[in-house]
């Protein structure tokens, strides 16, 4: 992953290096962000999509379904967080 990211708060801030975009976090997306982050590969790849699937809906209880769940979902993607 080429990002760099900071907790603001409750909240977050990633930084693409590849496209200069900022990205603000809400406080359920870094949840969202920092779980993900703590099951990527060890070599720091992509986390494969199924298991960040499963994550969010087993672990998390999150609603994978939701506009805002898949708006996020398409960022962490191009981001290179998500396969």
């Amino acid at each position: 992953m080429d990002i760099s990211y900071r907790r603001l708060g409750d909240g977050a801030v990633i930084f693409s290096h590849r496209t200069w975009k900022t990205h603000i976090l809400t406080p359920a997306a870094t949840l969202i962000f920092e779980a993900l982050d703590e099951v990527r590969p060890a070599d720091g790849g992509p986390v494969p999509r199924a298991a960040a699937l499963a994550l969010l809906r087993q672990d998390l209880d999150v609603e994978t379904d939701t506009p805002s769940t898949q708006q996020l979902l398409r960022m962490l993607r191009r981001l290179g967080v998500i396969a």
